[in-house]
Parts: C-alpha cells; sequence; structure tokens
C-alpha cells in the first residue's frame, strides 16, 4: 500500500514537471508570436 502511494506521488511530481515545462514552452512560443507581429 505505502509503496503505491510512493509511485503516484512520483508520477504526479514528474507529470507537475512536464506541465510546468510544456507551460514554459507555450510562454516562448507566444513571445516569439509577439515579436514577429511587431517586426510587421
Amino acid at each position: 500500500m505505502s509503496e503505491l502511494l510512493i509511485k503516484s506521488q512520483q508520477i504526479n511530481q514528474s507529470t507537475g514537471i512536464n506541465l510546468w515545462g510544456i507551460n514554459r514552452a507555450i510562454k516562448s512560443k507566444n513571445h516569439e508570436k509577439k515579436r514577429v507581429d511587431f517586426s510587421d
């Protein structure tokens, strides 16, 4: 039971890090788009 809990916590941590990375990637993409629009 406790092993399962630890595993689920590790999965939650890794998905949290993945979501954080995806959010950063989206923000940087939006930033690039804004820069392109601005140069137009």
